[in-house]
């Protein structure tokens, strides 16, 4: 279950994050951003590894465990944005500039709907190789 979890959230997780990071605000000799950013590259490098080592093998069969875990933290998370007032898994509103921006424009009152959709779209771009690999390797015997 882990290793579906590391592939299917940590990693585009981590990735999206050093794409998109809203910690950039702050000054660029500030803690908090370099911490930041060392631990999304250690997350990615942590994942890459495991996969090279074919610790990790991706399959999509596997991929109603991140959805379980998905179902579970994130009406938790929404709850607790409520009541700190935050922002947790941007599930309330977008960074400013970020590409999930455009998506909040998109859908309005109903962004966590896209938030799904891009989910699943991250997923299928991610296993879609693997699903290649075997595909290709069943059909080759």
């Amino acid at each position: 279950m882990c290793q579906q979890l590391l592939y299917s959230l940590t990693l585009p997780g981590a990735a999206f994050a050093l794409l998109t990071p809203n910690w950039v605000t702050n000054n660029f000799v500030n803690l908090f951003v370099w911490q930041s950013f060392l631990i999304h590259c250690l997350l990615i490098t942590y994942v890459l590894m495991r996969l090279m080592a074919k610790e990790i093998v991706p399959h999509w069969r596997n991929l109603w465990r991140p959805t379980l875990f998905l179902m579970i933290v994130v009406p938790i998370c929404a709850f607790f944005n409520q009541i700190w007032n935050q922002n947790f898994f941007f599930l309330r509103i977008p960074v400013p500039g970020s590409p999930l921006e455009p998506l909040y424009n998109i859908f309005g009152y109903y962004y966590i709907v896209g938030l799904i959709v891009t989910v699943l779209i991250f997923w299928t771009i991610i296993y879609l190789p693997w699903s290649w690999k075997s595909f290709s390797k069943i059909h080759a015997n």
